[in-house]
């Protein structure tokens, strides 16, 4: 139990690297070829790019932080930020889960 939720950890954290990497790729190419990408555009590109689990903090991030003047560091941290409280939150649900299992197990087995 205790390595699912690791390799979980991992999986959702190499996905949020994943579309990190991915977008400043494709900024520093565009930049090479005299584009003048904004932070702006790239915290809307990053924010449209998130899976399901992330639409609460977005949602809160369009709701409370000034989006023309976030930059993409800033936007990261916060995600990063979420993702971390988040997937603390799922290990202690699983924890608790696992442990009402083995209370009713055990409590069967003594009948």
């Amino acid at each position: 139990m205790v390595k699912l939720q690791s390799l979980e950890r991992d999986f959702e954290n190499e996905r949020l690297n994943e579309i990190f990497n991915r977008v400043s790729k494709l900024v520093n190419q565009m930049k090479c070829h005299g584009d003048k990408i904004d932070d702006q555009r790239i915290v809307d590109k990053i924010l449209i790019s998130l899976s399901e689990k992330f639409n609460p903090m977005v949602t809160v991030i369009e709701d409370t932080k000034h989006l023309s003047t976030m930059t993409v560091q800033g936007l990261i941290g916060y995600l990063r930020s979420y993702d971390q409280r988040f997937l603390r939150h799922t290990e202690k649900f699983i924890e608790s889960v696992f442990q009402s299992k083995l209370n009713v197990e055990n409590k069967s087995s003594t009948q």
